[in-house]
């Protein structure tokens, strides 16, 4: 009987592989004991989690399957999303108020929040990778899964920052190298890996949802969260490396962030409090420490910062799209992505931050 295969325990979750929607039934049927299943899908993936729902539904296991959250009812037992980011915190969510298990068929390599800790949202009890779905997924959907990987290296730069400058401790293991010819399934399973210590956004996640409500509110396409945050990585490593390399980077503190504050709080609709707890700066002592420091650091920044080659990580990004990313050249401009990137800056961190408090960017 054809089954899917368990491959690992991630954080507490078991993975499986394996191809089609029978093969899933079969482990499934050995997974779940009897009880009422919901499988909550994202729309386009109808046919797929339908298919799973006729195939896998018995006396044993009866099945509703449907793509809104308000119609899975409270005796459900088990939920079962089928789609990525936005569906699995959603089964999290209701498996939560229900205190039931729950589970997803991970459809595309698209984010790295799958696996994340959320305080007071159960955990997946399994991820499900069917090659089927994801072998043949979008091709802006992989852009995305890349998008996260290849925005690691500056995480990483962002870390030594912090830990040298900020004396910060950093615990966060980086996902391991991934080749560039890795499958859809191997860039799928990365993911997974990278989304358990993603328990706070770094500086291009924190650009590209800026990135995201902006597109949202000029109402123009968006784009997945994954195709922003490369995009954010390299400008923001662009802007990191012409601030490391000037030779006089202390210069003085702004006199007013109201003006941004204030178009991020119409932008993304968050609370003006909530901004303005966020917006913490720094006190003259600790800005002037920071940049004693900074400065004793800034060749050796600039020397690691120069070992990430972000320029063949932009060409072998783009040509991920069948149109060499020429959507790029209708979807931005040098003044939104700087205008984005001082935006995030005032409530980033690290670098970002103090590059924002310096009024370095005021001058760009």
């Amino acid at each position: 009987m054809e089954t899917f295969e368990r491959k690992e325990n991630i954080s507490g979750t078991e993975i499986f592989v394996g191809r089609g929607v029978e093969g899933l039934k079969n482990t499934l049927s050995s997974l779940i004991e009897g009880g009422f299943v919901a499988v909550l899908y994202d729309n386009n993936l109808r046919s797929y989690a339908e298919d799973l729902a006729r195939a896998f539904s018995d006396k044993k296991h009866p099945v509703l399957s449907t793509c809104l959250v308000s119609e899975i009812p409270d005796h459900t037992r088990f939920i079962l999303g089928v789609g990525t980011g936005a569906v699995a915190y959603a089964v999290r969510r209701r498996a939560t108020a229900l205190g039931i298990d729950c589970a997803l068929v991970f459809s595309a390599p698209t984010t790295d929040t799958i696996l994340t800790k959320w305080k007071n949202l159960t955990s997946l009890k399994y991820v499900f990778l069917d090659s089927d779905l994801i072998d043949n997924c979008p091709k802006e959907c992989l852009a995305s899964g890349w998008g996260i990987i290849l925005s690691q290296p500056l995480r990483a730069f962002e870390d030594y920052y912090n830990e040298k400058v900020l004396d910060g401790k950093v615990k966060r293991e980086l996902t391991p190298y991934l080749s560039p010819d890795a499958s859809a399934l191997d860039l799928a399973y990365r993911l997974l890996q990278l989304s358990v210590d993603n328990r706070t956004d770094d500086n291009a996640t924190v650009m590209a949802k800026v990135l995201y409500d902006s597109a949202k509110r000029q109402g123009v396409r968006t784009r997945l969260l994954g195709e922003y945050k490369f995009i954010s990585a390299s400008v923001i490593a662009t802007m990191y490396e012409s601030y490391l390399s000037s030779p006089s980077i202390d210069c003085a503190i702004p006199p007013s962030h109201d003006q941004n504050l204030d178009k991020l709080h119409k932008l993304t609709g968050r609370p003006m409090e909530k901004l303005l707890k966020a917006f913490d700066i720094f006190t003259a002592d600790g800005y002037f420490r920071v940049g004693y420091i900074l400065s004793e650091y800034r060749l050796d920044l600039l020397d690691k910062l120069k070992g990430v080659d972000f320029h063949s990580a932009q060409k072998r990004w783009r040509r991920i799209y069948p149109d060499a990313g020429y959507w790029l050249k209708s979807a931005f401009t040098t003044k939104s992505l700087l205008t984005a990137m001082k935006l995030s800056a005032e409530i980033g961190h690290g670098l970002l931050r103090y590059i924002a408090e310096s009024g370095f960017q005021e001058a760009c």
